[in-house]
């Protein structure tokens, strides 16, 4: 009879114990909810879309490149490994020689679309490796010119900038796309009605994807730039108040 009430005892601890879990969880849920709920009204995130077109218009917008340095770096520990054979050891290297061309092929054509198409604002070049440093208020020494060189000389000038991305865009706030994104100098994606971001993939790129490689980055780049370029113009000639 004790054995049974001493089980009874340890079931009724355990179904508390589980009770309390159970309304912990529950209520940190709703919480969750409740903040997403408080999220700025639409007509809040358009005054605040308002201000960042004009910012954005007088001020800088800087291209983040991919350095692909996480894949570089463990490229090139492997290749310091020892025992390597002369096939393993070539492998490597070349891995490591296609990398930076595809990147820098790609990075260059970013470059030059945004050199050809983009007059929205003034544009800077900088490896994503440099945002930390960005981020915390460093405008020189992090700055690349047109031909992907780091160059001292480039100097962003005060004031508000914004940076732009290639990568996937919030998922709370879109599907998840990839895309070219303009972020604030946080690094937080813009919200709509700012038209923050151009898509990546189309019908017609999957087309020049699968049929004609060659042309994908180049093709790509530009017709991105110029969308993205379009999208801004209209929205700041939108504006419901005089442009300066």
């Amino acid at each position: 009879m004790i054995q049974k009430k001493n089980s009874f005892k340890i079931l009724t601890e355990m179904n508390q114990k589980v009770h309390i879990v159970f309304v912990f969880i529950i209520t940190n849920l709703f919480c969750g909810l409740n903040v997403y709920a408080q999220e700025l009204s639409y007509s809040e995130r358009k005054a605040i879309a308002h201000e960042a077109i004009k910012e954005l218009k007088e001020g800088t917008l800087v291209l983040r490149l991919k350095s692909k340095q996480t894949k570089l770096v463990a490229l090139n520990d492997l290749l310091a490994k020892e025992g390597l054979s002369a096939k393993e050891r070539n492998n490597i290297e070349k891995r490591i020689e296609t990398t930076i061309s595809e990147r820098d092929a790609y990075n260059k054509s970013l470059v030059d679309a945004f050199e050809d198409k983009f007059t929205f604002a003034e544009v800077y070049y900088m490896y994503d490796t440099a945002s930390i440093a960005l981020k915390s208020g460093v405008r020189e020494g992090i700055f690349l010119n047109n031909n992907l060189q780091l160059d001292p000389s480039i100097i962003i000038p005060e004031g508000a900038f914004f940076v732009a991305k290639t990568g996937t865009t919030n998922s709370t706030s879109t599907t998840g796309v990839e895309a070219v994104i303009i972020m604030d100098g946080q690094f937080n994606d813009l919200q709509r009605p700012f038209p923050y971001y151009v898509r990546v993939n189309s019908i017609e790129r999957l087309f020049v994807r699968i049929f004609r490689p060659k042309k994908l980055v180049r093709k790509d780049s530009r017709e991105i730039v110029k969308k993205l370029e379009e999208k801004l113009w209209r929205f700041w000639q939108n504006l419901p108040r005089e442009r300066t």
